[in-house]
């Protein structure tokens, strides 16, 4: 009883952590830009999505199905909703690449070439962008 306890706690610890890094990731753009916090914050993202149905386990199969079922619906109303961004990777390498909505961003980098980059929210989603950028939405290359 006293492990079963603490499971639901720590669940219940992770869930918040969750909730709050997906909370964080839609607001930390307008609070900082360093790229070292961008990171962290997206691999504490990464690793939440990764950890809670690792945590829930197979006894609690509803509460696994339940995550992983509002998981790809959340992700699938962000990629409803986003759209390619040009970035030059080097060179005459013109690449229009996919991102879900607040999943991704255009800067400059140093040398003065437009670079896209993901958001930490994009890191809490990062196996499905993956996915969803071999399956559906197909990087296009610039043909010269």
């Amino acid at each position: 009883m006293e492990t079963k306890k603490k499971s639901s706690r720590l669940i219940r610890i992770f869930l918040w952590i969750a909730i709050a890094s997906v909370v964080t990731c839609l607001v930390l753009p307008a609070i900082a830009s360093g790229d070292l916090v961008y990171l962290l914050v997206g691999l504490l993202a990464l690793t939440v999505a990764i950890v809670i149905p690792v945590l829930l386990g197979r006894r609690r199969l509803i509460f696994v199905t339940v995550w992983l079922g509002v998981y790809v619906v959340v992700y699938s109303a962000l990629s409803w909703h986003g759209n390619y961004i040009g970035g030059n990777f080097g060179g005459s390498d013109n690449r229009d690449v996919w991102y879900p909505a607040y999943c991704g961003e255009a800067h400059r980098s140093p040398a003065g070439r437009q670079k896209c980059s993901l958001r930490p929210l994009a890191w809490f989603f990062l196996p499905l962008v993956i996915l969803d950028r071999t399956i559906i939405h197909r990087t296009h290359f610039d043909a010269d």
